[in-house]
């Protein structure tokens, strides 16, 4: 008979410490999985945030940028 936990070492049969083994080493896989997903979710919330930053930072400078203040001048305005 192998014991794989420590304790009193006794003739009585007990399965406890196999299933705590298995339910560790459960625990261990599913926060690997939960935080690896966790990490690939945020990265890519950040990565869209700041993409649509940029594009709205571009849009306003094409909307509001440099031509407004030539708006009087017929000749100079820039159609949008």
């Amino acid at each position: 008979m192998m014991r794989l936990v420590a304790g009193p070492q006794t003739d009585e049969c007990k399965e406890i410490g196999i299933w705590s083994i298995y339910a560790a080493i459960a625990l261990g896989l599913f926060l690997t999985v939960f935080f690896v997903l966790l990490g690939v979710l945020y990265y890519s919330v950040v990565m869209v945030s700041l993409a649509g930053a940029v594009v709205v930072a571009y849009w306003a400078y094409l909307y509001y940028g440099p031509h407004w203040t030539r708006e009087g001048d017929d000749e100079q305005a820039v159609e949008i």
